[in-house]
């Protein structure tokens, strides 16, 4: 099988690489009498959903966790929660001496720094200062701990997690946060992660927080891992921990939230989970300027760049960008575009102006989004804008969203160029014909999800096993 040990993991198990396919190679151990259990190295994503930010978490007396109460007896001062993600700007002015610096399991070093945005947002929510200025968190006594378990593109392995568990616990955190969770019907299979499960039930005396998920999943039917460890699943050998809550997500009207998962027996609470501000980490110094628009009457959403994708540096991160958002700050899934594709709007009206000597040139940057979307899975109509021209009318009922990009104007730099993606909610309006761009052949959009196979440096080439004998390790073969 050519196996290799990678390293070892917490409570006897070892992660170990293989060149061989893992699902095989994962049957074959399971039949090695030597071998308790085995199973691939899971991926986990984290749970965001895209919404306009309104307070009402805090403040709702209804519907929200009613804070204020309780800050008459305590602000949680002395509480440290763990908050398993992507990592917390820890220089944030809502969290400075807020947060204690943990590990970056996914970089393998002592800078737990949010490169993605959610573990920041998730940390401002338990615990952002009560400062006077910018947001609140609910218990503004405690400290959060920055365990980065999750990437940059908001996905992260079953060894990192097990690994951010094991440190947590035993630098003294009591309460975990886990907003990440299985793809309902995904990896990991209806058996579960039997080495993420061992992992919370070796510390009963930490309490584990796990979303329920926001794929709209009933949880009782189809199980969401972590969240799901909550509940019995006796044909999986899974008995419920004591040790984990499940939370569902509360719209303002203290509704179930339209992402919510859902569960009457593996879901336990519910609580503020839609329309919820909280902090985000700072952008680069030399990151231009980012807004996202929202109109409650026409229903439009847009998210506008001060740089465009043709003043990042590598394909990796013109792709986070684009992918970012599209996926993550539109909502539009490669899926969405099948049926109603993104129209694509060229209008960087590249070329030569001026004479000589006084001759300039705009570059062609359509690569750069092109190659993008459909690295990603995206269905999308091009439009190439003509010098002076308006842009295309826009029709709701055709179109999932508008990618508009301008690329460089004369003596630009990148604080003054922008690209504007917008999602269109507007009455229908007159349409153009344009043909339409779809992935090559063979290529599978229901993979171009985040950390999917379409990602290429997300490794699925690595396999759990657990070794019943007392060495703990199993010799490659």
């Amino acid at each position: 099988m050519g196996l290799r040990m990678a390293r070892a993991l917490p409570h006897g198990a070892a992660l170990f690489k293989t060149a061989a396919d893992v699902p095989s190679t994962v049957e074959r151990l399971k039949g090695d009498p030597r071998v308790e259990y085995a199973q691939p190295n899971f991926t986990y994503h984290c749970c965001t959903v895209n919404d306009p930010l309104v307070s009402w978490g805090i403040t709702n007396v209804v519907y929200g966790v009613r804070a204020e109460d309780a800050w008459s007896y305590t602000h949680g001062e002395g509480l440290v929660v763990a908050v398993l993600d992507s990592g917390v700007d820890y220089n944030h002015p809502d969290l400075q001496g807020q947060v204690v610096k943990g590990y970056d399991f996914v970089n393998s070093d002592a800078d737990p720094m949010d490169d993605n945005g959610h573990g920041t947002h998730v940390a401002g929510i338990i615990a952002a200062a009560l400062n006077g200025q910018g947001v609140a968190g609910v218990a503004p006594g405690a400290k959060v701990m920055a365990v980065k378990v999750l990437g940059a593109d908001g996905a992260g392995t079953t060894a990192s997690i097990v690994d951010g568990i094991n440190y947590a616990a035993q630098h003294g955190a009591k309460v975990v946060n886990m907003s990440f969770g299985s793809v309902p019907g995904g990896p990991p299979p209806c058996e579960g992660d039997k080495c993420l499960y061992g992992a919370i039930k070796a510390y009963p005396g930490v309490l584990f927080v796990a979303a329920a998920g926001n794929k709209t999943n009933d949880n009782d039917a189809v199980p969401v891992w972590p969240a799901g460890f909550t509940k019995d699943w006796p044909d999986y050998r899974i008995t419920a921990l004591p040790n984990i809550v499940s939370v569902a997500a509360l719209a303002p009207d203290g509704a179930l939230a339209g992402f919510s998962n859902y569960g009457d027996e593996s879901v336990l609470l519910a609580a503020p989970g839609k329309d919820i501000v909280s902090t985000v980490p700072a952008p680069p110094a030399d990151g231009g300027v980012a807004l996202a628009v929202k109109d409650d009457v026409y229903g439009y959403r847009a998210v506008f760049w001060g740089f465009g994708a043709e003043d990042l540096t590598t394909a990796d991160a013109v792709y986070d960008a684009v992918w970012r958002a599209v996926y993550g700050g539109l909502g539009i899934t490669p899926a969405d575009t099948q049926s109603k594709p993104l129209l694509v709007v060229d209008d960087d009206q590249n070329g030569t102006y001026g004479t000589s000597p006084n001759q300039w040139t705009l570059p062609d940057v359509s690569s750069y989004y092109l190659n993008a979307l459909s690295t990603a899975g995206y269905v999308y109509t091009l439009y190439t804008l003509p010098n002076g021209a308006d842009g295309p009318a826009v029709d709701a009922a055709v179109y999932s969203g508008v990618v508009w990009f301008t690329g460089h104007a004369v003596d630009s730099t990148p604080d003054r160029v922008t690209s504007t993606i917008l999602r269109i909610s507007l009455r229908p309006t007159r349409t153009t014909s344009l043909p339409t761009c779809r992935p090559a052949a063979g290529f599978s959009s229901a993979a171009a999800t985040p950390g999917g196979a379409s990602r290429k440096r997300i490794s699925t080439g690595s396999t759990w096993v657990r070794s019943s004998s007392t060495s703990g390790k199993v010799p490659a073969s």
